[in-house]
């Protein structure tokens, strides 16, 4: 059985890969912010541009991999402390979960916490049958796959995801929690549960 952890990563501090236990995890590092990082015999290192937060960087992950995948993945963002204390201890299952400190609820309009997010009509775009008013989540994009729930929807399922937060994208948007479409990164942290079955 192989295990993998994909980190997307902008500027924090990554000294905390020394502290895994499991030295045969494999590293996936997805780098946004052109650091002098490098590709070691443990960690693969992938430069992406910086648009679409940790979701951009989990779906190219699966989309370069999809054939390959190990059978076991984490995805987390590159300071998982903040949500999840315990993420290094998580690293030892081998279950699939979604792991923060709390559960939060949204409605399918993205009130409380980011009021204007079309989450029905993304849900509609990527063929996600969803008829409830709210959903819970755990937020901070912190979950664990078996390769066997990425392969339930096709490669081209996650290509059509990582192109609808391409073509929505908005480089002139400096606000921190954009509405519309171009927050598709801060949708899909809301509905990982329902893409990949991730009970909260």
């Amino acid at each position: 059985m192989t295990k993998g952890l994909v980190i997307s990563t902008y500027e924090q501090d990554l000294s905390w890969l020394d502290k895994i236990e499991d030295k045969s995890i494999n590293i996936y590092l997805y780098e946004k912010n052109n650091r002098d990082l490098i590709s070691t015999d443990k960690i693969k290192l992938v430069k992406l541009n910086n648009l679409g937060r940790e979701p951009h960087s989990f779906l190219y992950h699966i989309i370069e991999n999809y054939n390959n995948l190990d059978d076991i993945i984490f995805f987390t963002q590159d300071k998982p402390f903040d949500h999840c204390s315990n993420f290094l201890e998580l690293l030892k299952i081998n279950e699939k979960g979604w792991y923060a400190n709390i559960v939060l609820t949204t409605t399918m309009t993205g009130y409380p916490n980011q009021p204007g997010l079309p989450i029905s009509e993304f849900l509609e775009m990527i063929h996600i049958d969803f008829k409830g008013s709210y959903i819970q989540f755990r937020p901070g994009c912190i979950f664990s796959l078996k390769k066997e729930d990425i392969l339930i929807h096709s490669k081209d399922f996650y290509i059509n995801i990582f192109e609808l937060i391409e073509k929505h994208y908005d480089p002139n948007d400096k606000t921190r929690y954009p509405i519309g479409l171009n927050g598709i990164p801060w949708i899909l942290e809301r509905v990982m549960g329902l893409i990949f079955n991730l009970k909260v």
